[in-house]
């Protein structure tokens, strides 16, 4: 049965890799969603946890995690972090951008977001609280 839903849930590998690096959690779902749909708009920490109602320290923790990763740009001002969503120019951010619109674009129908959630379940614990 498990080799049967896995082949019916099958996406291209560089999307399972993508979702295995960057999509490991569903608040990082979220969060990438966020700021691909408010591109180099600049977000306060505090001010995004408010927005998405979540708590500040999770979040916190996720979107350092996706800049650590270059999927976002982190800037600190004293206590405050300033992030935004804003891939440069050079080729490997111009293959992430458009790899995440790809996962964007892949998340607009039902099936296509069960194939996220499957691969989220099936990869680890995508629930942070």
């Amino acid at each position: 049965m498990e080799d049967n839903i896995s082949n019916l849930m099958k996406m291209e590998r560089s999307m399972e890799a993508f979702i295995e690096e960057y999509v490991n959690s569903f608040l990082k779902w979220e969060a990438i969603q966020y700021f691909h749909d408010h591109p180099r708009t600049a977000f306060k920490l505090e001010e995004l946890a408010r927005t998405l109602n979540r708590p500040g320290k999770t979040l916190k923790k996720e979107l350092q995690e996706l800049s650590r990763a270059g999927l976002l740009k982190e800037e600190k001002s004293g206590k405050t972090i300033v992030l935004t969503y804003a891939p440069g120019p050079t080729p490997a951010e111009v293959e992430l951008r458009n790899t995440v619109e790809r996962f964007i674009h892949l998340c607009q129908d039902r099936e296509g977001r069960l194939r996220v959630i499957y691969k989220l379940l099936k990869n680890g614990n995508p629930i942070e609280g």
